[in-house]
């Protein structure tokens, strides 16, 4: 059925994906399958009436993992392409519309809010209320003000104004900071303590030369995971590319991953791509933001412009853009395209206005 939809799937890829979706018992892991044979659909779109959860994670985790042809559901709701796990009226939708389909009006504020929780009388109390309440509140034994509890100490309770801030040194760029005004955490790499800015931090490792995320090293001296622990079980090459990356599952990497979606839409009939939109190919696939990218291409928006730009079903001009509804996104692939040389500025003496230069 796998091979249906997406021709040439890697079988180990769909079986593993399978086991980590279902890890129950086999007969549960069996329902699963029969609902996807019973309604093949689930995979391309349609998983929003699907009747197990795992079937959601099971697409997860093949869309993770590069298999062509498996589609992520959208919120029947409000068509966001997010996390769907919640039933509603025989249909799964996401966390914020579910929210919104238990707002009640809170009998001590009176905001329309989902309850957190009900008093005495089952009325309904809003998050702030339970915060608030009473009931929840101790004095806290450093500044003797009646507040919630951060931490309980021999002496008594602390609340979070009170509560002892450790203070450490990042071993990367030896900033100093108590740990509520900078995110301190341990590496899990070198157990030595990392800033916020350090964990999201990008450079060229001092090593190996590759532009990675920083494990180690200095600021001014760099060093990516890889070469910080070359640990062979850690590390693993990705099949497609080679390049040693945490591989959490079978499969490429997130960016040949991110790489094999931008030509699923871009490429034409043929399967090749169109070599004016190859600039934009390469531009867009140039990121060590694969995530970010991933979630952006999700975007509906983002599907049907850039498949359209692929197919040739919408030409590569600033005027078939502009029919397009008004956004960033939009604003954002024009910029691409400027960039990369493939479309003239509007307003260009060498081009006029919503002509793509050849």
């Amino acid at each position: 059925m796998i091979n249906t939809i997406a021709p040439g799937a890697d079988r180990d890829v769909v079986a593993e994906a399978l086991r980590r979706s279902a890890p129950h018992p086999p007969h549960y892991r069996r329902r699963v399958v029969w609902a996807l044979e019973e309604n093949p659909r689930l995979l391309t779109g349609e998983a929003h009436i699907a009747p197990h959860r795992a079937i959601l994670r099971f697409i997860d985790l093949l869309h993770e993992a590069g298999v062509a042809g498996i589609v992520r559901p959208s919120c029947p709701q409000c068509h966001r392409v997010v996390r769907i796990d919640k039933p509603l009226d025989g249909q799964r939708v996401c966390r914020n519309c579910i929210a919104k389909s238990r707002v009640e009006e809170c009998v001590r504020c009176g905001a329309r809010r989902e309850p957190a929780t009900r008093d005495e009388q089952g009325r309904p109390l809003c998050p702030n209320c339970l915060i608030t309440d009473p009931v929840n509140l101790e004095t806290c034994i450093v500044c003797g003000e009646s507040r919630m509890v951060s931490s309980r100490t021999p002496e008594g309770p602390v609340c979070p104004n009170c509560r002892p801030l450790p203070t450490l040194l990042c071993a990367i760029c030896g900033r100093t900071a108590p740990h509520r005004t900078a995110p301190y955490m341990l590496s899990k790499l070198t157990g030595l303590p990392r800033c916020g800015g350090c964990d999201r931090r990008q450079g060229h490792c001092t090593v190996c030369g590759r532009m990675r995320g920083i494990h180690s090293g200095t600021a001014d001296a760099p060093v990516c995971g890889p070469c910080t622990r070359p640990d062979a079980e850690l590390w693993r090459p990705c099949p497609t590319c080679g390049r040693a990356e945490r591989l959490h599952a079978p499969g490429p990497c997130p960016r040949c991953i991110l790489k094999q979606r931008l030509h699923e839409l871009l490429a034409d009939d043929t399967g090749s791509i169109n070599p004016k939109l190859q600039s934009l190919h390469d531009a867009l696939a140039d990121t060590e933001r694969t995530g970010t990218a991933m979630r952006w291409l999700s975007k509906s928006i983002v599907f049907t412009v850039l498949s359209d730009l692929g197919s040739g079903r919408r030409p590569l001009t600033h005027e078939a853009l502009e029919e397009l509804p008004a956004g960033k996104v939009v604003e954002h692939i024009r910029s691409v395209l400027v960039a990369t040389g493939r479309a003239a500025p509007a307003g260009r003496a060498d081009g006029p206005p919503g002509t793509a230069r050849e």
